[in-house]
């Protein structure tokens, strides 16, 4: 779908995205799943802030800050650990039901990230900020890695 309303929160678009393309390869480790995935989710971690690598102690400190913060919102979340496809590279982060795309932007942007995993109806979208703009990945169920 070529500009258009790909899902209630997300318009799908042509434009080159303003990160690494690597984003796009991204699986997912889900250690706890919950017991129904929400409709509408969003991933986000707060690992290598402004996309500078950061030291594992930093990342630990940064991953304790977003769960924190999210618990402070009364938000429930849980762990989800993005990779790349041949799982050498990690980034922790926290998977929590939210059907505003501008609140899930918001949590992204506090913690400087460049983007951030969108989810809704089983399709798997990359999004940089508020606006609704993001780009299609694929279907959710094909980058959730089971072990």
């Amino acid at each position: 779908m070529t500009g258009g309303r790909a899902a209630a929160g997300v318009t799908t678009s042509e434009d080159e995205p303003p990160f690494d393309r690597a984003y796009f390869e991204t699986v997912f480790l889900v250690p706890q799943p919950p017991a129904e995935w929400p409709r509408v989710f969003a991933i986000v971690t707060a690992h290598n802030p402004d996309g500078q690598l950061s030291a594992d102690s930093a990342n630990n400190a940064y991953g304790r800050e977003l769960s924190d913060h999210l618990r402070s919102e009364g938000i429930d979340s849980f762990v989800v650990v993005g990779a790349s496809a041949d799982l050498s590279h990690h980034e922790a982060g926290r998977g929590f039901a939210e059907s505003n795309l501008a609140r899930a932007a918001a949590i992204s942007s506090r913690f400087r990230q460049r983007a951030f995993f969108w989810i809704e109806d089983g399709v798997l979208f990359l999004c940089t900020d508020a606006s609704g703009k993001g780009w299609r990945v694929a279907k959710w169920e094909e980058r959730l890695v089971r072990g």
